[in-house]
């Protein structure tokens, strides 16, 4: 599977949100993600963004000590 990054299409800044909302859950005592929506904000440029998928190249592991 190749790993992507979300950008935004005016800017290409890494600083992107999309609305969403979240419900309570009283077990977990957390907020847990419901839906995402398709709007999406660029906090770089401060606009309404389309945003864009970009694979990320794999950079390699560094070597363990044994």
């Amino acid at each position: 599977m190749t790993k992507i990054t979300i950008r935004c299409s005016n800017c290409g800044g890494e600083n992107v949100m999309r609305d969403a909302w979240a419900t309570w859950d009283d077990i977990a005592q957390a907020w847990v993600l419901g839906n995402v929506f398709d709007a999406a904000f660029c906090d770089d440029c401060e606009t309404d963004a389309t945003i864009v998928e970009r694979p990320i190249n794999d950079v390699p592991e560094a070597p363990r000590c044994s």
